[in-house]
């Protein structure tokens, strides 16, 4: 039993969008008037497209892949996909709601030393970039 138990360390990112709550409060009832439909398809629209947008940026800069350089082009073929997978991002992504759930393993079942560095600056530098207020969430824990 104890041969198919793996225990492991993980990244997990919680990032909640901070001021949504604010502008999703001015909708208090069902509209009834041509303002007010406009009003709360204005409101819809700026919260659920920021969190669309910083979504997308972060999966854009987590997914960067750098422009062929020739290097790899004298290794056997075998060496060069081994380099290449390597440099896979590994992650997992959720969206809940406006906020967002990233998950970074911190370890290899193959020998790749340093990859899961990588990941984790990637995933601690994709939550920093943007230009919106976001709240944030790691632990150390098992």
């Amino acid at each position: 039993m104890s041969e198919n138990i793996k225990i492991r360390y993980y990244l997990v990112a919680f990032i909640d969008i901070v001021g949504q709550r604010k502008k999703l409060k001015q909708l208090k009832k069902v509209p009834t008037s041509g303002a007010e439909i406009n009003n709360v398809v204005d409101i819809l629209v700026d919260t659920s497209e920021y969190v669309k947008h910083l979504r997308t940026q972060f999966d854009d800069y987590f997914n960067i892949k750098p422009a062929p350089t020739g290097l790899l082009d004298g290794l056997p073929s075998n060496k060069r996909e081994w380099l290449e997978k390597r440099n896979q991002p590994n992650y997992w992504y959720r969206g809940v709601s406006d906020s967002f759930i990233i998950t970074v393993p911190c370890f290899d079942d193959v020998v790749l030393f340093g990859k899961h560095v990588g990941d984790i600056y990637s995933c601690l530098y994709g939550i920093s970039v943007g230009m919106h207020p976001i709240r944030t969430g790691l632990r150390n824990k098992i």
